[in-house]
């Protein structure tokens, strides 16, 4: 059983250096913490990994503000319609374009949740705008 899960744990990592290109203790409080997030929120480690990369690379925030900003999406229900990480893997380029920062778009998905908002209708119709 150990062996299984230091064999899991080290492909995690892998592919958050792959990612990130974090090494060392960087490498191992991300995985640590992007597992945490996983398993916390019942999603799958890679999907938070590239929601946390798309979002730090397209606001200029590290990993790790965007781990926290995805955990208190998830914390005020941004997953409501379970697409909250979809939507910040594929419009934090464009949203940040406008410029809105990654608590303002943390706060956009978070409200169209709130508010009932189909879908992704609300982030995609600023996108659209663009």
């Amino acid at each position: 059983a150990i062996f299984d899960l230091t064999k899991e744990y080290t492909a995690l990592q892998d592919s958050v250096e792959q990612l990130t290109g974090a090494t060392g203790q960087t490498l191992d409080a991300q995985t640590g913490r992007i597992q945490g997030l996983a398993k916390a929120f019942d999603q799958d480690f890679n999907e938070i990994l590239r929601a946390a990369n798309a979002t730090a690379q397209a606001t200029g925030v590290t990993i790790e503000e965007a781990l926290s900003e995805i955990e208190k999406g998830f914390i005020n229900g941004a997953n409501a319609s379970g697409q909250y990480l979809d939507q910040l893997t594929e419009y934090p380029t464009q949203l940040a374009g406008v410029g809105l920062s990654l608590e303002e778009i943390n706060g956009l998905i978070l409200q169209s949740q709130q508010q009932g908002v189909f879908s992704d209708k609300a982030v995609d119709s600023i996108k659209e705008l663009i």
